[in-house]
């Protein structure tokens, strides 16, 4: 180490280039620089990115300091974590935290975290990767340099694995709850995206095991704006109508009435909304008439949309009235 000029990222990395690093050898070279100072090894990572002669280069060289930092310490994880950070690159740290094993994922996620209190880029690969889900990628504008070429690259290799979205998606979401965040925090992040970005993060998270309730419940923790934004993505993943109330149904009228006004958003009509209340218990029925009437509906467009579903509906409605 004593022969390169730490001066600079700019030099740090490009003397390292000179001396002909070996891939492999890489991650090792930063750790020795860092046990001489978090200056030195912070440069000397940024420098190795930032002195790849391309970006299919770059990012290989990020997956393999993060695979380094994954075996070490945490001093190593976040140094490697805060050098992706800075070079705008958390997408490449997500993306190889979701290859790793769990228990390699778990603490890397955490010290990730440690650095940052920004969920965005776990958001968006997440979004990524259901992208890829409904076949067709998503690229984040904002990006750039190296990272575009990540972002395509995302998609190709997801593409050619399918089968391992949901592992790889398990993973991300088990490391985050590990870290002592929850999957609330990460969807509080996505307020300004649009329907179809927010239904592309529904589709990784499905994959996952998490429920559309559990996502909708979240959703609503952050305001009525998002959960609206939430029950058309949701819909528009390819989630029934049926799931949409179901967790309401566990809580509030009011909550149930969010629920309804955000259905006549999506522009499902309150037809379909009686329609699967009279399939659920008689209870649940009088819940959908009440919230209904609560948000301002009167009982007369409640009967009517019962007898435009089916007489039997209007019969199980009319009680319920």
């Amino acid at each position: 180490m004593g022969t390169l000029d730490f001066g600079s990222i700019k030099t740090a990395g490009e003397g390292s280039r000179s001396l002909t690093v070996a891939e492999d050898d890489m991650g090792r070279a930063v750790g020795a620089a860092l046990s001489i100072s978090d200056t030195r090894g912070l440069r000397l990572a940024r420098g190795i990115l930032a002195s790849a002669p391309d970006g299919k280069t770059a990012v290989g060289d990020a997956r393999r300091l993060v695979d380094w930092a994954a075996t070490g310490d945490s001093e190593q994880r976040q140094l490697i974590a805060r050098t992706l950070r800075l070079d705008g690159a958390d997408l490449i740290l997500v993306d190889q935290m979701a290859t790793l094993p769990r228990a390699q994922a778990r603490p890397f996620m955490a010290d990730y975290l440690a650095t940052t209190n920004d969920l965005r880029p776990i958001a968006q690969w997440l979004a990524t990767v259901g992208g890829v889900l409904r076949e067709h990628g998503v690229k984040d504008q904002g990006t750039s340099g190296f990272v575009i070429d990540f972002v395509e690259e995302v998609g190709e290799a997801v593409e050619d694995a399918v089968d391992a979205i949901g592992e790889a998606v398990e993973t991300v979401v088990d490391a985050i709850v590990d870290a002592g965040r929850a999957i609330a925090d990460v969807i509080a992040e996505v307020v300004s995206w649009s329907v179809a970005q927010v239904a592309d993060l529904v589709r990784a998270l499905v994959a996952a095991g998490k429920t559309v309730a559990e996502l909708l419940a979240a959703a609503a923790a952050s305001g009525l704006e998002l959960l609206r934004k939430f029950v058309r993505a949701v819909l528009d993943a390819g989630r029934t109508l049926a799931e949409v109330p179901a967790h309401a149904v566990t809580q509030t009228i009011g909550a149930l009435g969010d629920i309804v006004n955000a259905l006549r958003d999506a522009a499902i009509g309150l037809v379909d909304v009686v329609r699967w209340a009279a399939t659920q218990a008689a209870d649940v029925i009088r819940m959908v008439v009440e919230a209904t009437l609560a948000i301002g509906r009167a009982v007369v467009d409640v009967i009517a949309a019962a007898v435009q579903a089916a007489a039997s509906v209007a019969l199980a409605t009319v009680r319920a009235c």
